[in-house]
Parts: C-alpha cells; structure tokens; sequence
C-alpha cells in the first residue's frame, strides 16, 4: 500500500529518455510504481487516508500533478554546504530549487580531517556559513563528521569528497614545498581512512592554499589511493586564466595516471583575454575521452564566480596559512610587497593574479564579517570613495574578516557559458557559498536557472537532457546506488515543478529571493516542500559505501 501517489504528471525520469505521462507510487523511501496505465490508480484506490495536502505519521497522500513536472531530486554535484547544515539544517536554498541531495567537500576544503592547528585555521576561514555566529564544527575524521550531520539531521542528503587542502594542512601545514615521503604516506593513510568510512571521492582546489603548493606526482600519489576504491577525483584546477589548458591537461594527466576518473569542476575561462577559447579546454577532455578516460565537469549558469578574496593573493602571502597571511596584513612591508604584484609590478610566474586581468571593477565584496558595510559593493568603486588603491581595501577587508571574506567576479562570458552547457560532458553544479551578507545568486538559483531561462527562453537544451545533467548523470559519475532516477525501486527523491513558470529570482542586489514554480519536493519519501510551502520534515541520509 503506497504512503504518496503522485497523479497524472510527466515524468522526466532523469535518464535523458522522452518524457511521458504516468502516475508515481511510493511507499517507505522507495518508489514503488511508475504506470502510465490504470494500474497504478487500482492499486491505491482502497487505500485509506487519502489527502489532497499535508501528512500525518502513518497517513497517505495524494498529490494532483496535471501539467506538472515529475523529476528526480537534484543532485547538486557541487556543493559548499558542508557546515552551513549545521547553521541551517532544513537546507533552504537547495530545497527550495528541487535538490534533494549535495555532495560537499569540494575545492579542496572542507570539515575532516582536521588534525592540527594550521588545519583548522585555514578551513574555518574557508568554510562558509549562513550564519556569521554560528559555530564552525571541525572533525578529525569523515566518521565523525558523519555522525555529527546525521544526529543533527538535515532535509537534503549528503554524500561528501575527501578534500585534499584539509589532508596536506593536517599533515604539512602550509608549507610550499614537496611533500616528504613520511609525510606522503601519512596523507594517503588520511584518504584511505575517509574513502573506507564512505566518501564518494576526493577534491583538490589548486588554486587554493595548500593545493596551490602541490605538484603533480603528490597528486598521483594521493589519486591512486581514490582509484583503488574506484572514486572519481574532482579538480578545481590550478589555473582558469591565461594557462587554463595546461591546468586541464595537468588534471587529465593525473587521471590517467591513476586510473581515476576526472571530474573538472566548475569548469570555465575566467579572463576577458582568453574568452571564446573555451573549446580548447573541451577539445582536452574529448581527446582523453577518446582514449577511454572518464572525464566529465560540472557548471554553474552564470558569468560570474565567487570565492575566497584570499584567492585574489600572490601565492608566497598564503604560505603557513591563514594565521600567517594575517599576519603580513598587518605588516606593512609585506603588504607593499603584495600591491606590487597585484599590480604586475613584480610578476609571479604561473599566478593568474585574478585582479590583473579582471579589473578591479568586476569584484565585489561579497562577505566580510567584520566589515559588513561594504559587502554587495565593488572594489573600485569603495577604493574610490576612500581615495585610496583597491588592494588596501582588499587587505583590510580581509584582516577585519579574519581571511573569511568571499567575493564575487565578473570574469566569464555568456558565450563560454553555453558552449560549456551543451556538451556532453557537462553536469550542474551551484558552487554555491552559504555566507552571510550578499552571497552569489547561484545559491538560490541555480537549478531554476537552467530549466526556465536555459531550458524554457532559450531552448539551448532540451528538457529531459537538463534533468539528466541535473540528476541521473550525476548521480552515476559519483555513485550514488537509486539516485538520481524516477524509476520503481529507486529512492524515493522526487521533485515536482511547473515547467511554465519555473525560474530563478535571485540576484546580485538581491540573492537570497527563493525561486518560483518548484511545487513538490520529496527527499526519501517524505515531503520537504508541499504545495511551494516548506515543510519541518529532516528526512536527508548520509550517502556512502558504509551505509
């Protein structure tokens, strides 16, 4: 006897097949029966209970979806939520789009394993939250942080990535240099450890401190151990500017040595020089995917990023890591050492120096607690207030954020976004930052974005194929068993949405407005949103081999 009937909808199975009228069963946290026969409606008829809203223990639902959309849950392949569920366990970003699953620990950075000083300095600045206030939670091992998340309970599922900066800064702090092979081993022995206690893969972000000091043969070395438990590798690569194809083929390299497969996140060219050159990077990917890798990115659907603002920094400003950067904030010799190479005055071979090539008016301060009245507004523009150069704005906004503060840039073009969008390899992502202040649109937006501007205005996909890119094709590149598909059997993650009116509200000015036209969202079964309403409901899991 089923606990939800959906009836009378279209379902977009996630498989990237036609779509086609049927009705959805779902008993427990599985689906049951998807008919487009009378069967379905015979099997429930009898059923006892039956509401057109709302849901009691042990009562069923029925949910009229004519001239809806019966999708998977979205599987946002790229998530920074890693400590915001804690802040905010009912996920209201995400579930307010239909995502019913985050895989987190990307770019590197994340929660485990946080095992020294230097560690967890450099990955409480990174971490994003919602709430300035909240506390930041930082674990020894994925195991604990497992068992933290669960206990506190969240409305999205989770699976998680070993992030590579938190493994290098608790074994190495952030040291430039190569890894010493006791110090070697011991960092694979930290992977090893999360991948058996169920991590779906591991993150490097390059561009990052400590990615940005790791060579290559450290990263093999490191990979090799995700590929014996035949997990993907996800790569924020060194370089998205003027050396974004020696980045790629460098993530490319290492898959091959591995035997790994290659995930490329957030894939893009960040530099006015170089836009209209994003098919070089695709050429890459389909040349290895030629010789039989597996090699795939993700995307966000906009022409601006978001991230640290320590990542505006010359590399040498960010060894030992954010106890030290603080430090030569406060100094002044280093800090004119620092205007002198954002202002090419000193150049550093292989640095994109982000500043440079963007200009000072495509950055926004995004958040900067500590220096809240200058969050949603550009640097040139605060810099030309104060009568005073750009970078000291900078270096302040980040010594009164403790190195926390996350900015915005306007770095890509619309063009590179759609030929990125359509091809094969793609999958979407929101890389989203739950930061207080003005946090990028993404956040709120990003799925609606794809179905009602890409999808619906523009035509530039079709709708099976968004929702596949969205769902089934993610949920396959990072293994995750039942996920994914509107299918019997499966895990009962549904999102149901009105593909009329489905679109993203967020913006720049204002980022945090909720979407519109997601009707119904089912996370294992149970209803977190219900007629567009939040529900209290924290059904979420924690996804992973070893459970």
């Amino acid at each position: 006897m089923a606990d939800i009937l959906l009836q009378g909808g279209t379902v977009v199975d996630g498989s990237g097949r036609p779509a086609f009228r049927a009705d959805v069963a779902i008993t427990g946290d599985r689906i049951t029966a998807v008919d487009a026969g009378p069967l379905v409606g015979q099997e429930l008829a009898s059923c006892p209970g039956l509401l057109t809203r709302g849901r009691t223990q042990g009562s069923a639902l029925r949910l009229e979806v004519d001239g809806l959309v019966v999708a998977p849950g979205f599987v946002d392949c790229h998530s920074h939520s890693d400590l915001d569920l804690f802040a905010d366990p009912m996920a209201r970003a995400k579930a307010a789009q239909g995502v019913t699953t985050e895989i987190v620990g990307n770019c590197g950075f994340g929660p485990f394993p946080v095992r020294s000083e230097e560690a967890e300095r450099q990955m409480s600045a990174m971490l994003p939250s919602s709430s300035p206030h909240s506390a930041r939670p930082l674990f020894a091992s994925l195991a604990d942080y497992r068992a933290a998340l669960v206990r506190h309970g969240m409305a999205v599922n989770v699976a998680t990535l070993v992030p590579q900066g938190a493994v290098r800064m608790s074994v190495m702090g952030g040291e430039d240099r190569p890894a010493r092979q006791g110090e070697l081993d011991s960092m694979c022995e930290l992977v090893r450890q999360a991948m058996e206690e169920g991590a779906a893969g591991l993150s490097f972000g390059l561009l990052y401190a400590p990615g940005c000091f790791t060579p290559t043969a450290e990263l093999s070395a490191l990979g090799r151990v995700a590929a014996e438990c035949g997990r993907p590798l996800a790569f924020h690569v060194r370089n998205e500017c003027d050396q974004f194809e020696e980045s790629i083929a460098e993530a490319i390299q290492v898959g091959r040595e591995t035997g790994a497969p290659v995930h490329i996140s957030h894939l893009k060219v960040a530099d006015p020089e170089h836009w209209g050159r994003i098919g070089r990077a695709l050429a890459r990917i389909e040349e290895a995917r030629a010789r039989g890798q597996t090699v795939t990115c993700d995307q966000y659907p906009y022409t601006a990023g978001s991230g640290p603002l320590q990542t505006l920094l010359p590399p040498w400003s960010l060894v030992g890591g954010t106890g030290q950067l603080l430090a030569r904030l406060a100094d002044p010799g280093a800090r004119a050492r620092m205007a002198a190479a954002l202002s090419g005055a000193e150049p550093i071979s292989g640095w994109s120096n982000i500043a440079l090539r963007i200009g000072w008016d495509r950055i926004a301060v995004s958040s900067a607690p500590g220096a809240e009245t200058w969050e949603g507004r550009r640097l040139a523009e605060i810099a030309a207030e104060a009568g005073r150069a750009p970078c000291e704005i900078l270096f302040d906004v980040l010594l009164a954020s403790r190195g926390s503060a996350t900015g915005i840039y306007h770095q890509m073009s619309e063009e590179d976004v759609r030929t990125v969008m359509l091809h094969p390899a793609q999958m979407v992502g929101s890389d989203g930052l739950p930061a207080p202040g003005r946090p990028h649109p993404r956040l709120w937006g990003t799925f609606p974005r794809v179905l009602g501007h890409y999808v619906r205005e523009l035509g530039l996909l079709s709708l099976e194929d968004a929702v596949h890119r969205m769902s089934g094709k993610t949920a396959q590149t990072f293994v995750l068993p039942d996920r994914g598909l509107v299918r019997a059997g499966c895990c009962a993650d549904l999102c149901v949405f009105d593909p009329a009116r489905i679109a993203d509200r967020a913006t720049y000015e204002h980022p945090t407005v909720p979407p519109e036209g997601v009707v119904h969202v089912i996370c294992n079964g149970m209803p977190t949103v219900l007629d567009g309403a939040r529900t209290d409901r924290r059904p979420g899991v924690f996804l992973g081999p070893a459970g």
